[in-house]
């Protein structure tokens, strides 16, 4: 007997497919009460809060969702080095969880994501602090823009640099436009926090074009 697949029902085409080409949790393997079909439940619901993190110096504030644990590491991987582009109304749906226990609203902000620049666009094909910017925004009802700042100095994946190398691959790295609101604040997302190098260069051309304050919400670090 032919199937006629267009006409299966989206969640039974699933089942079928998870038959036979079974999805694991990114974080511990499970296969069970998958979110996204990639991570369970109980990781999810695992997510802790991150240590305390020296603010960079040009930021008037600084927000850090969760720690980048065990738990959280390998789901980050996969969405920044994997295509793994779903991930982020996941994420971000965490994020804004995070952010409405802790109180936090962005009345006057513009959620501006750190931008790549277009050689490592080419190579991955999007920007995970971009998706991630906008999915928020989406969430928390902030506007977004990737308009508003440039990187135009290249290198290696941070992950893969000293401390050093990051800081002098941030430097000057940047150019941004002004406000299009002189009260607009500027809140910088990022996926995840290693030195603060990047926000704090990022914020520092932000308000050198005229941000009057800057802060940095991160997903994890």
């Amino acid at each position: 007997m032919k199937v006629d697949w267009e006409k299966l029902p989206a969640n039974l085409l699933d089942l079928l497919l998870d038959g036979v080409f079974p999805r694991h949790c990114l974080a511990c393997g499970r296969d069970d009460q998958l979110r996204d079909g990639q991570v369970c439940e109980r990781c999810l619901n695992s997510l802790v809060s991150t240590v305390p993190f020296e603010k960079p110096k040009q930021l008037d504030s600084l927000i850090i969702g969760f720690a980048y644990n065990d738990t959280l590491r390998p789901i980050i991987h996969h969405y920044k080095f994997h295509n793994g582009t779903s991930l982020a109304n996941l994420l971000a749906s965490k994020l804004a969880d995070r952010l409405k226990e802790l109180n936090l609203k962005f009345e006057d902000s513009v959620l501006i994501p750190v931008p790549d620049h277009p050689a490592r666009r080419r190579e991955r094909g999007y920007n995970p602090s971009e998706l991630l910017a906008k999915a928020l925004g989406e969430k928390i009802g902030v506007i977004h823009s990737s308009k508003l700042t440039v990187r135009y100095r290249y290198g290696h994946h941070q992950s893969l640099m000293t401390p050093d190398k990051r800081e002098k691959l941030a430097k000057d790295a940047f150019q941004a436009l002004p406000p299009p609101n002189s009260d607009f604040r500027a809140v910088i997302v990022d996926d995840v926090i290693r030195t603060g190098a990047t926000l704090n260069q990022l914020a520092k051309t932000l308000k050198k074009a005229g941000w009057k304050r800057v802060e940095g919400l991160v997903l994890c670090g």
